[in-house]
C-alpha cells in the first residue's frame, strides 16, 4: 500500500510543482490540449506571476479545471483510482479499508514535500 501512497505524491508533485505542462506542450499531440498557449498570452496581459493552474481556474469554470486544479480534490479521485485499480487486482474488499490511510497519507507527504521544495 506504501507504493501506492508515493505514486499519489509522485502525480501530484508532477503536476503541481514541476514545468510539466510547458515540456507536454513543446510536442505536437499535446499543445492543443493544454492550450499553452492561451496560458502565456494571458500571462503576458493578466497576469505575469500566475501559474498554470491559476490560468485553468480563472479561464475554465468546469468542473474538469476544477478537478485537476484543486489539490485536495485531485488527490481524492487518485485515491478512488488507485483504490479502485487494487480492488480489482486483489479481487479483496478489505483493500476498501485502506481508502483513507491513504487519502491522508499521500496528501500529509505533499504536503511535506511542498513544503521542502
Amino acid at each position: 500500500m506504501i507504493f501506492i501512497v508515493f505514486f499519489q505524491v509522485f502525480v501530484l508533485t508532477i503536476w503541481f510543482e514541476s514545468s510539466i505542462v510547458k515540456t507536454l506542450s513543446s510536442l505536437k499531440i499535446f499543445n492543443s490540449l493544454f492550450r499553452y498557449d492561451e496560458y502565456e498570452r494571458f500571462r503576458s496581459t493578466t497576469d505575469i506571476f500566475a501559474k498554470y493552474h491559476d490560468f485553468l481556474s480563472i479561464k475554465y469554470k468546469n468542473w474538469f479545471a476544477k478537478l485537476v486544479t484543486c489539490i485536495i480534490c485531485l488527490n481524492f479521485w487518485l485515491t478512488m483510482l488507485t483504490t479502485w485499480g487494487t480492488l480489482c487486482v486483489s479481487k479483496n474488499l478489505s483493500t476498501l479499508k485502506y481508502f483513507f490511510p491513504n487519502y491522508i497519507g499521500s496528501l500529509l507527504i505533499y504536503l511535506i514535500i511542498r513544503k521542502l521544495l
